[in-house]
């Protein structure tokens, strides 16, 4: 269930606005194909008969040195798989994710039966942040509560 593919290289890419350059993750090792069906228990769930709900995260490949939020890495696919063959360790708890980036790992735990999901990340992530919750909220439980925040580790506003 973790997937077979390994299409991954590291790689530089200049960046000719700041005369840097950008390393780079190609490809990723764990299949995605830009969405992924997450199983929930069947006693827990309060949703029909049906225990699958497809799971599909947008990511930006456009915005070139934006940030590392706006992708989906191979940690996210791991942890959003852990936690559905773990679903006891969220279900009906408060889940605070960290750096949500596009929203996978923390969507996952909303849709496994979390009480409350709260994501956090940087400005720049909202927009995308927001756009992939709406799109996943039909399958959320009806208990559920999830929301998203700005939340910047250097900033002491925040």
């Amino acid at each position: 269930k973790l997937g077979t593919k390994l299409l991954c290289s590291l790689s530089y890419i200049r960046d000719d606005n700041n005369d840097t350059s950008l390393l780079c993750i190609q490809g990723r090792y764990f299949q995605y194909d830009n969405g992924m069906m997450i199983s929930r228990s069947s006693s827990r769930t309060t949703c029909g008969d049906n225990d699958d709900v497809y799971l599909k995260v947008h990511e930006r490949y456009d915005e070139l040195g934006a940030g590392t939020g706006l992708n989906v890495w191979d940690g996210a696919i791991l942890l959003a798989r852990y936690l559905e063959q773990n679903q006891q360790l969220i279900y009906e708890k408060n889940v605070l994710e960290l750096g949500s980036g596009c929203g996978l790992v923390g969507i996952a735990a909303a849709l496994l039966g979390a009480k409350s999901t709260t994501l956090t990340d940087l400005p720049y992530t909202m927009d995308l942040l927001e756009k992939n919750i709406a799109h996943n909220s039909d399958n959320m439980l009806t208990t559920n509560r999830i929301q998203c925040h700005i939340w910047d580790w250097y900033d002491k506003k925040t």
